[in-house]
């Protein structure tokens, strides 16, 4: 017989318990191994400073993964994950009904109660259209489309490089669409672009001499997901689209080696160019994780049908 992964169709990974054991204590079942396989963040979560998806990352994770409002009434709930650590779609639809569904707040799985928040209606990102929930690759994904969307980061630290970043998503061939960005004062900041991968300096230099840049994006629109992987450290700054690495450079230094995240960040900008995409996960580090790239890629590939 197979070693068991589930009971009654609920993941072993998602169990905190069984008949009043802890899980973690039971070893096997009539004989048979208990498999609990692990979650992305539970085998690759040292030195993350924030953690956004539609899946659950994290097996030590207990919250919810976004709270989302309604357009009928404009009540609020959270929305959490079903027994495979799905987003719980069922719930979602249920809450949401023929209406449309926006993010208010999409959760920080990491532990570091860095959630993302969004207020106010109009800048909020959707996750269902009237009644049908937003996909991309076949699985949920907030969706930006006007000026303005984003989401707030509370309590983000003032992080210097190296800063490693993965994120999952289709661009829909709307301009140069920022993913985020995160500002330290006006003279220090990274931007990450879908197009441009990554912009480093001072926010009065767009199109100058003090922001650099990395990459220029050739895929063009597609309703595919992509994993986007930045490793931000100077001279040795990476850049990889679908675990492949880009090389172009342009506006003098790889990266702004002082350029620092910092406790002005949000998902999306406020500012032109905006966000159109459909993003389903952001996993931000505070260190080099080159070791670890192919890990996590290779999770986030397997999961979203990347290319």
């Amino acid at each position: 017989m197979p070693n068991i992964d589930k009971l009654n169709n609920v993941a072993v990974a998602n169990m905190s318990s069984v008949d009043g054991h802890n899980a973690s204590a039971i070893d096997s079942i009539n004989g048979q191994t208990l498999v609990t396989a692990s979650l992305l963040l539970d085998q690759y979560g040292t030195d993350v400073l924030a953690a956004y998806s539609l899946r659950k990352l994290s097996s030590s994770y207990t919250g919810a993964a976004i709270r989302v409002r309604e357009t009928a009434f404009n009540t609020e709930t959270d929305i959490g994950f079903d027994a495979n650590g799905n987003l719980d779609t069922t719930a979602l639809t249920t809450f949401v009904g023929a209406n449309d569904g926006f993010v208010v707040k999409w959760y920080d799985q990491s532990g570091n109660s860095r959630d993302g928040t969004q207020t106010t209606a109009i800048f909020q990102f959707s996750i269902v259209t009237s009644g049908v929930v937003e996909t991309s690759g076949g699985v949920p994904a907030i969706s930006g489309g006007t000026s303005g969307r984003r989401l707030a980061i509370s309590s983000f630290p003032t992080t210097s490089q190296p800063i490693t970043t993965f994120d999952v998503y289709a661009y829909n061939g709307s301009g140069t669409d920022t993913t985020w960005i995160s500002r330290v004062d006006s003279n220090n900041f990274i931007r990450i672009d879908y197009k441009r991968f990554l912009y480093v300096g001072i926010l009065s230099g767009f199109g100058g001499t003090t922001i650099n840049q990395i990459g220029n994006i050739a895929h063009g629109a597609s309703t595919t997901p992509h994993v986007f992987t930045r490793m931000m450290n100077g001279a040795s700054s990476v850049v990889r689209v679908d675990q492949v690495a880009e090389g172009t450079i342009s506006g003098g230094d790889w990266v702004r080696t002082g350029a620092q995240m910092g406790p002005d960040t949000t998902i999306g900008t406020n500012s032109t160019p905006t966000f159109y995409d459909k993003l389903s996960e952001i996993i931000i580090f505070g260190a080099d994780k080159t070791s670890d790239f192919t890990g996590i890629e290779d999770d986030m590939k397997t999961y979203y049908s990347t290319p």
